[in-house]
């Protein structure tokens, strides 16, 4: 597992772990908030991931996010979008009830699945 932690102005802090499970498929573990400060490097982990490790499927682990800004949820989509383009998903994982309230009235379920349960998601892509 690799670990980095990232820290933007504010003072707020992501701390982002990942774990490679087969040669396309990635989970990354985020815990912290996802902002401004903090999207960039998100950003890069997840290219450096889909263009180096060719790993195009990515589940976003967020059982420890305890925040997410417009900025994060743009960065969301936009990788999201990158992925797409190589035939992959990004998926999300356990996300907090105040976050999937906030994506439910932003319309964006439609475009990121959810699970709770890991074993599910990462089946989800062998589908």
């Amino acid at each position: 597992m690799e670990i980095r932690d990232f820290m933007n102005f504010d003072s707020l802090e992501l701390n982002v772990e990942t774990e490679g499970l087969s040669d396309d498929l990635v989970v990354v573990y985020l815990k912290g908030s996802l902002m401004g400060g903090t999207t960039s490097q998100l950003e890069q982990l997840l290219d450096e991931q889909m263009a180096i490790e060719r790993r195009i499927n990515i589940i976003l682990d967020c059982t420890e996010l305890e925040f997410i800004s417009s900025a994060g949820i743009g960065s969301l989509l936009i990788k999201s979008g990158d992925a797409k383009k190589h035939k992959g998903m990004v998926k999300l994982l356990n996300l907090p009830p105040k976050i999937q309230e906030l994506f439910k009235i932003a319309g964006f379920l439609q475009i990121f699945p959810i699970f709770y349960d890991r074993d599910e998601a990462i089946d989800s892509f062998s589908l």
